[in-house]
């Protein structure tokens, strides 16, 4: 992965909308996918995007240097939507919502197996709902954004054992909402 240059930070930090457009470039995707798997909805996935970037011209002052910027920007995403979560929990339920089922790019060309991957994208979201914020950001970063354990230790900030421990409970616990989600349906048919 090819990181942002310390100018580009710089220039950012100054008000540059172009070296803003190039962090943007860089890196929306990849905070955008992990957002929608914290979160579980596209729309709260896109404002945790709108708000890091149009907040991060004045959060580059706290960039210290010590890891790479897209750990950085990881971490703020996942601060981000476990914030997010918490302050939604506090507040009174409202209507809307639903199952968002996202437009993801596709290499397949048949339409079923488009739908498929719908099907099986919204499912794994879905099934992420399930586990708590704190095990679903773990399996996110590592399961779908693919980071190493010191990048996630970085991102969560706390000791690479920490990650381990906490990513093998989330496993678990993934499981067996996968076992639990399975033998309901087949109760159902």
């Amino acid at each position: 992965m090819i990181e942002i240059s310390e100018q580009d930070l710089s220039r950012c930090a100054d008000g540059d909308p172009g070296a803003l457009h190039r962090i943007y470039d860089r890196f929306a995707d990849r905070i955008y996918r992990t957002a929608l798997h914290v979160m579980g909805q596209s729309a709260d996935a896109e404002d945790v995007v709108q708000d890091l970037f149009l907040g991060l011209p004045a959060k580059i002052s706290s960039f210290g240097g010590r890891s790479r910027v897209s750990t950085w920007l990881y971490r703020m995403t996942v601060n981000h939507c476990l914030n997010a979560l918490a302050k939604r929990r506090r507040m009174p339920a409202t209507s809307g919502g639903g199952d968002d089922l996202d437009e993801f790019g596709s290499d397949f060309a048949s339409p079923l197996a488009i739908v498929e991957q719908r099907d099986a994208q919204a499912r794994c979201r879905e099934l992420l709902g399930r586990l708590t914020e704190r095990d679903r950001a773990i399996l996110v970063l590592r399961e779908i954004e693919e980071l190493s354990y010191r990048e996630i230790a970085d991102v969560l900030d706390v000791p690479a054992g920490t990650v381990m421990s906490r990513l093998a409970r989330a496993r678990q616990r993934f499981g067996e909402v996968v076992d639990r989600a399975d033998r309901s349906q087949e109760v159902n048919r």
